[in-house]
């Protein structure tokens, strides 16, 4: 993404807002995540979507962990709490985000599986989620509608392609990750120093060019994945689902660029993306 349209998506889903704006206008995001091992994941999401502009923030953890994460989450966070014999409560929202810090387990594949059979909204997939698809399968994702992105950072890109080696550079994904959108009807945001975004059609665009080591850190996939599912809750009727996606990882980067390295909280980036957004505001 250049920086023009960078600021042209800035300009469109942050300072053109109406007045009369309510909490309707701009989208309900769900984030489905968090195990005994990692509930820190699924908070760290919330923590990017409250600052994404989304309208409202749902979260949805399993029973024994809902203590943890509800002392940590803002007051802001609603909790869902449904299973896999009724997700109806799902279909409220306008986007989703399935899998950070999650257990990898056949039941969790199970749910994945019946959400995506019923859920019509932008979904995307990732951290635990992803490690879901590479050990039970992935054939369910065909002919979604092109409503679902996967934001696996490279490990997981070779797990998800059947690749034999990890490689550092992104590019040597690109082709695998090009037959997999096409074929499976998916957005792909390859996360890496430089990231790249590949559409359902097999295009593909760097969504950042500005590596950030304060990125080498665990816990910054389930920040971006958190500010990009409160963006798809409401930004792809204002600039489209491709530059939205291009938008968060583009701006997410450029707040991390800031902090000086990995060490810092990730947790620090929700203040830096406040700042940026009052710098910008011309």
């Amino acid at each position: 993404m250049t920086d023009k349209r960078f600021g042209e998506c800035l300009k469109k889903l942050y300072f053109d807002r109406d007045p009369k704006s309510n909490k309707g206008d701009f989208g309900r995001a769900l984030l489905i995540g968090g195990s005994s091992s990692y509930p820190g994941a699924i908070v760290i999401a919330s923590k990017l979507a409250e600052v994404s502009g989304d309208g409202y923030t749902g979260i949805r953890v399993p029973d024994d962990i809902f203590p943890i994460v509800a002392s940590k989450v803002t007051p802001l966070d609603v909790f869902e709490h449904f299973y896999i014999e009724d997700i109806t409560p799902v279909l409220k929202y306008d986007s989703l985000l399935f899998g950070n810090g999650m257990e990898v387990s056949s039941l969790n594949y199970e749910l994945l599986k019946k959400i995506v059979s019923v859920y019509q909204g932008k979904m995307i997939i990732d951290g635990s989620g992803l490690s879901i698809l590479a050990k039970y399968g992935d054939g369910f994702l065909q002919n979604t509608g092109s409503r679902i992105l996967l934001t696996p950072h490279l490990k997981e890109a070779s797990l998800l392609f059947k690749m034999d080696s990890v490689s550092k550079e992104p590019s040597d994904y690109l082709e695998k990750a090009k037959e997999y959108a096409k074929t499976h009807d998916v957005y792909i945001l390859l996360k890496s120093y430089q990231s790249i975004l590949i559409t359902p059609d097999g295009e593909d665009e760097i969504s950042s060019d500005t590596g950030a080591v304060a990125l080498a850190k665990a816990g910054s996939g389930d920040g971006l994945a958190g500010f990009l599912a409160g963006l798809l809750a409401y930004g792809p009727k204002l600039v489209g689902t491709k530059d939205t996606i291009l938008f968060g990882d583009f701006f997410f980067h450029r707040a991390a660029s800031l902090l000086i390295t990995g060490f810092e909280t990730v947790l620090n980036l929700p203040a830096l993306i406040k700042e940026l957004l009052i710098n910008d505001d011309k």
